[in-house]
C-alpha cells in the first residue's frame, strides 16, 4: 500500500492546515488570529487542532515571540458556530 501525499496549506500567521479523509481538516499550531487566516484562504476552520510540543515560538511575532497554542477562540468558534 502506498502512503498518500497530503497537501498542506501554510497559514499567513503561522500554522499548517490540511484535509484528511478520516476527520476532515486538521491544523498544526494555533497562532493568534488563526480562524481569520483559514476563512480568508477559503479552506474552512478545522475541528481538530494539534498543539506543538514547543508552545511558544520566538522566531515569529514581536521581540518576545508568540504563543502557538491559542486554542480559546477556535474552541469557541467550533462550539458556537459548528455546534461541536
Amino acid at each position: 500500500a502506498s502512503v498518500p501525499i497530503i497537501e498542506m496549506d501554510r497559514l499567513p500567521r503561522g500554522g499548517l492546515s490540511f484535509e484528511t479523509e478520516a476527520v476532515g481538516r486538521i491544523q498544526f499550531g494555533i497562532p493568534p488570529e488563526t480562524i481569520k487566516d483559514s476563512m480568508r484562504l477559503g479552506i474552512g476552520v478545522p475541528n481538530v487542532y494539534i498543539v506543538p510540543v514547543e508552545r511558544f515560538c520566538r522566531e515569529m511575532g514581536p521581540a518576545l515571540g508568540i504563543n502557538v497554542a491559542e486554542f480559546e477562540f477556535p474552541a469557541y468558534f467550533n462550539y458556537f458556530v459548528h455546534q461541536k
